[in-house]
């Protein structure tokens, strides 16, 4: 197999999963409070309770308001609250247990089905239909235009299918690799991967993944993801974590130990506690940043609390001498107008203009403000990433929400 030299890393924020339904975390707990208040199929008294004890957290810190500045309401100022409260003795085990059972569930019911989701149309170039036959399987019938050249698939899918390769240049192929580092715990991508029949690999331990799959570094763990009480490393389940204490009670390690603590961890939070479980996956992300021919961060806000990220990227793109590009995209508001529309640009581009040096940002720095649907519809853009040659140029964007 030939070198992969040609290699991108996307670097995912909650912006990526927000067409899918995702909530971002400054809204967050509202969609919890809904939830606790609607009382949805799916959420039962036992994750009713685990809601509540959330709230009655935040209505307790919420007497520190008078006093000092704090967004009860971004549910990662929440988690790191109870975070340092449990570590400090003041609050117990089930209100930390409670909030990441809270995370995860309100994921699990924000996410939309895939036919309430973007849908992207495209076409393949004109005699190598056969070559992606599989399309027909993945691809939603539009009367009247439906054939073996042209498809509509999910959005999510047809990144998916980008990140495998699949509509590059076959000879392209052996050359490029692309992996994802991620900040987000929903499995919007995930999911998108495995329906395409490619398998998420997580970067757990030292070894390479499979033969087809795709790295993605969760970096402050995932929906999917225990930690087991023995070894102390991720066990990964089929689907979201968000159970009864007594299902997650049942399940096991393979080193015999037992797997019920979900491994989630706040994104600004001191991270030693987890070191062991996360530390494969940090390192990872950090080797994948510091060969990455091109960078590409997409719905990612750059807060000034997650100086983790700040760190880590320093320390990456200081070892990185093959860098030709760093590209950001990120859904600029369109509702209040013109004016809030170029504010909001400028506090996300600004943001990145500071972090940068002048001489780099001039010359290795795209910025791109029409979300991910936009960003895969602009041939240009993807003509930047050095990939997907057999993709219509023409992509037109359905449904979205």
């Amino acid at each position: 197999m030939a070198e992969q030299t040609d290699r991108n890393v996307f670097l995912l924020g909650a912006g990526f999963s927000k067409p899918a339904g995702a909530p971002l975390m400054c809204d967050f707990l509202d969609r919890s409070r809904q939830f606790l208040k609607d009382r949805p199929d799916g959420l039962d008294e036992y994750g009713l309770s685990r809601f509540r004890k959330v709230f009655e957290f935040r209505y307790a810190m919420s007497k520190a308001k008078d006093k000092i500045k704090i967004d009860l309401d971004n549910i990662e100022e929440l988690f790191g609250l109870i975070e340092m409260s449990y570590r400090l003795g003041s609050i117990e085990r089930s209100t930390r247990d409670s909030v990441v059972y809270t995370i995860v569930k309100t994921l699990e019911l924000c996410i939309h089905p895939r036919a309430y989701r973007p849908t992207l149309a495209s076409s393949i170039p004109k005699g190598l239909e056969d070559e992606f036959d599989f399309l027909s399987g993945l691809g939603v019938e539009r009367p009247g235009t439906f054939d073996k050249q042209h498809f509509l698939l999910d959005m999510y899918e047809l990144f998916a299918l980008m990140l495998g390769g699949c509509f590059d240049e076959r000879r392209q192929r052996e050359s490029r690799k692309n992996v994802v580092v991620t900040l987000n715990y929903d499995l919007v991508l995930d999911d998108a991967l495995r329906q395409v029949g490619i398998q998420p690999w997580y970067g757990h331990d030292s070894s390479e993944g499979a033969s087809g799959s795709v790295s993605i570094l969760k970096l402050h763990g995932s929906a999917n993801w225990l930690v087991c009480n023995k070894c102390e490393k991720p066990v990964v389940l089929d689907g979201n974590v968000a159970r009864s204490q007594s299902e997650l009670d049942t399940l096991s390690c393979p080193c015999g130990g037992r797997a019920s603590q979900p491994l989630l961890v706040p994104p600004w939070w001191d991270k030693n506690e987890y070191r062991n479980a996360l530390k494969p996956v940090w390192q990872s992300a950090v080797k994948e940043l510091k060969s990455a021919t091109r960078i590409c961060v997409i719905g990612y806000s750059l807060p000034e609390s997650d100086a983790f990220f700040r760190y880590l990227i320093t320390l990456a793109l200081s070892e990185n001498h093959q860098l030709e590009k760093l590209i950001v995209v990120d859904q600029v508001a369109q509702a209040v107008g013109v004016s809030q529309d170029v504010q909001n640009k400028k506090n996300v581009e600004e943001k990145w203009d500071e972090l940068l040096e002048p001489t780099f940002r001039g010359r290795r720095f795209s910025f791109y403000g029409s979300g991910l649907q936009g960003y895969l519809c602009n041939g240009n853009a993807r003509r930047e990433l050095g990939r997907a040659e057999n993709l219509s140029q023409g992509l037109a964007g359905y449904g979205s929400i």
